[in-house]
């Protein structure tokens, strides 16, 4: 904070020029230039400039937003056909991972970690009767300050798979595969391949937020949004599952 004050406390008289700062970076600068501006005395001229300047302490402007929209436009198949030539050059431990990350929604890291407790039948990671793995047993694991992930929906069909063919994989081992095969790491997209499948056949956005990890605080998901998840598990299962079969054979039939 001490650092940030000394670099930008010209922005507490002229808020607009957080702007220019990256989405990421931008939070932290605020919060040691709001210490600043109350420790100058210069609080309500640092409020006022925010307002005026219609700059949010979170996420990116709605002008960030747009562009991203733009640049990324058609992520779904973007991220497919990454995967399908990720199949083509990883081994095939690599590649399951993969697989099993864009049929979750998982992070990477949360996906390798997901895929260990399942090929070590970990009791109680599993829920039959929901279908689902519950990583919420695992707060050392999958409930972090800002990223988390509670559940997860898994097919029959995708649990087999991984029953029968998947093996543990590191997040390390993993990245050197991607730098021996000479491709490109681009798991990011698989989770926004995900979300934006799962939105565009119906699906609503709390509950896609639900199932990667995210617990708005608006009033209506804080008191009064409690899905059926059952039901919420055969939308997610009948949107899924042509992306699934294909991604499966495909994974089946390649190459060791």
């Amino acid at each position: 904070m001490l650092n940030f004050s000394k670099m930008y406390w010209q922005m507490v008289g002229d808020p607009s020029r957080l702007l220019t700062l990256s989405a990421s970076q931008r939070p932290y600068v605020m919060r040691a230039l709001a210490n600043f501006a109350k420790f100058t005395g210069h609080y309500e001229e640092w409020q006022y400039g925010l307002r005026a300047n219609r700059v949010s302490w979170g996420g990116k402007t709605s002008a960030e937003v747009f562009m991203a929209i733009l640049e990324e436009q058609g992520v779904e198949e973007g991220a497919d056909e990454w995967l399908e030539e990720a199949l083509a050059k990883l081994p095939r431990r690599y590649g399951f991972v993969l697989v099993f990350q864009r049929v979750t929604g998982l992070r990477i890291q949360e996906a390798c970690r997901a895929l260990t407790l399942l090929v070590q039948k970990t009791v109680g990671y599993y829920d039959p009767s929901l279908m689902a793995l519950r990583h919420f047993q695992y707060p050392e694991l999958f409930l972090r300050r800002s990223k988390n992930v509670f559940i997860s929906f898994i097919s029959p069909r995708l649990l087999e798979a991984v029953v029968h063919q998947g093996e543990p994989v590191t997040r390390d081992g993993l990245h050197m595969a991607f730098v021996r095969a000479h491709l490109k790491e681009r798991t990011t997209t698989l989770r926004k391949a995900f979300a934006t499948q799962l939105r565009q056949g119906g699906i609503p956005r709390e509950s896609i937020d639900l199932l990667q990890g995210r617990i708005p605080r608006s009033v209506f998901s804080q008191h009064y949004y409690r899905p059926a998840l059952n039901a919420l598990r055969e939308q997610v299962f009948n949107t899924l599952q042509p992306l699934e079969e294909r991604l499966l054979t495909r994974y089946e039939l390649g190459t060791p």
